[in-house]
């Protein structure tokens, strides 16, 4: 499958166009979950099991001995009725004007490519459905991942700053993060090894059945085998 270099934007991030038709669900998730899983392993490596404090009207949480930090709101896991609920549907989400603004860009990115998942204001769902609402989230997103806030029976997913991490994901790191992310994602593992790299800084040299990318004195070789799936990364 010959593959389309055209880029999608939302925001300051992109996605690569692969022969896989519009942006769905499946695809987000293919396309941003090495980013995700970039971030979220590096978000529980700095926090670890740190106790916190979530201030309800200055949208920000206290991570023991690392400060307070700025959070988005994705939405609330509602257990009792297991039901996600987007925060810029709810009027229930206390939060400062500007706390909605990543659910609404995600909002914005379901309607552009008609995805229900994003757009609808709730979602029957179990618990682990909203935990891959808020990852795929943290991927598509400027973020520090995301962070799951235990309140009074219920779950609220929120972003945390990009600023909090603030880490330069090293290209061997990258391979490990690439490799563990694929073992779950059945296809078209060359398109996400694109956009990962890209979203890294990384420029790239696409062949049919590789992909040689180079940022500064960093450099990533991937192989593929018919079906796109991997085969080498180094």
């Amino acid at each position: 499958m010959a593959a389309v270099s055209r880029l999608l934007k939302y925001g300051k991030e992109h996605v690569y166009k692969a022969e896989i038709g519009n942006p769905t669900w499946a695809t987000l998730l293919l396309m941003f979950g090495a980013h995700a899983l970039d971030k979220n392993n590096a978000l529980l490596e700095k926090i670890g099991g740190a106790t916190w404090e979530f201030d309800f009207h200055d949208d920000t949480v206290m991570f023991k001995k690392h400060g307070w930090v700025k959070v988005q709101t994705l939405g609330s896991y509602y257990r009792n009725h297991k039901q996600w609920v987007w925060s810029w549907s709810s009027q229930d989400v206390i939060a400062g004007k500007n706390s909605k603004r990543a659910a609404l860009r995600m909002l914005s990115l379901g309607e552009k490519y008609n995805i229900d998942r994003l757009t609808l204001p709730y979602i029957e769902c179990s618990k682990s459905t909203a935990h891959n609402i808020a990852f795929v989230a943290s991927g598509c997103l400027p973020s520090s991942g995301y962070f799951a806030l235990e309140l009074g029976g219920n779950t609220r997913f929120v972003l945390l700053d990009k600023s909090f991490l603030g880490f330069h994901t090293s290209a061997s790191r990258m391979v490990q993060i690439f490799r563990t992310f694929i073992k779950t994602q059945p296809e078209n593992h060359k398109a996400a090894f694109i956009n990962y790299v890209k979203l890294n800084g990384f420029k790239c040299d696409i062949g049919m059945n590789y992909v040689l990318a180079k940022r500064g004195r960093d450099q990533l070789m991937a192989v593929f085998d018919n079906e796109l799936l991997l085969e080498v990364c180094d």
